[in-house]
């Protein structure tokens, strides 16, 4: 099958003030815009974003860091704040930075049974970064510049789960011994991503402001987030906290170096 590489070309309006666009909103240009550029650019992904407050144009100009000490607790706060941000006015494109649901392939080495037969860590390691990744310490130089050639195995999916439990190691007598004969490899689903902030592990809410100003919304997101949890139908779990990133932590630093500035 050929592959073909993806390229992202990026577009700035600045519109007309408002009393020369009498009627006619920058939501209603930005999805007029949208819907024309798809039909013409056929194969194309076509999205507008909002300029933000620090002049540049920004994904998502609404964005709460859910904090956990572990992925689960953290996703699971994020994916409730995320149904309320949804029925916010305003709130429009609410997505997650992570998402549940990726297909991987988990393997937990058993050390005893892997020192039994004769293998250690490092040869372990050596072998399935060559298998899932390769290696780069070759080089290929050729007048100044200098390539990277990635020795990698060549009858080789990480993704079948066949393979990957028949993937060979040599031991120290010289003998094949399989990754399922002292691992246990099994199937499942994990996240697309892994995010963190300040080293603890993180899901970002995301969401663009439309119609209202952002922070009108993040203060309306705010009080039915403290709302919900005082009633007891939104559960914050133990170690699980959220910061505001985005135009919110903009006005937030510019609010208080104007307060300095005045005092």
């Amino acid at each position: 099958m050929e592959m073909f590489t993806a390229y992202k070309a990026e577009i700035n309006v600045k519109l007309v003030a408002r009393e020369l666009r009498p009627g006619t909103s920058s939501d209603i240009l930005a999805k007029t815009f949208s819907r024309e550029l798809t039909n013409e650019l056929v194969g194309a992904n076509v999205k507008t974003v909002n300029i933000s407050i620090m002049g540049t144009a920004e994904n998502a100009n609404i964005q709460m860091v859910v904090i956990g000490p572990e992925l689960d607790s953290a996703l699971h706060y994020a994916e409730q704040a995320k149904a309320i941000l949804a029925k916010i006015p305003g709130a429009a494109e609410t997505k997650l930075s992570v998402e549940k649901g990726t297909p991987e392939i988990n393997v937990k080495v058993d050390r005893d049974k892997m020192a039994a037969l004769g293998l250690n860590l490092q040869t372990v390691g050596v072998t399935m970064q060559y298998a899932f990744s390769g290696n780069t310490d070759a080089k290929y130089r050729k007048g100044q510049y200098e390539y990277d050639i990635n020795v990698q195995f060549q009858d080789f999916d990480k993704k079948n789960i066949d393979d990957v439990r028949n993937l060979t190691f040599i031991n120290d007598k010289g003998q094949q011994i399989k990754l399922m004969q002292f691992a246990d490899i099994n199937e499942g689903s994990g996240p697309s991503q892994l995010e963190r902030l300040n080293k603890t592990t993180s899901v970002t809410v995301k969401a663009q402001s439309i119609g209202r100003p952002t922070g009108t919304i993040v203060a309306d997101f705010q009080a039915e987030l403290d709302k919900q949890e005082k009633e007891g139908k939104l559960h914050r779990p133990l170690g699980v906290s959220y910061t505001w990133a985005g135009d919110q932590e903009n006005q937030s630093e510019g609010f208080g170096t104007l307060g300095i500035a005045l005092l």
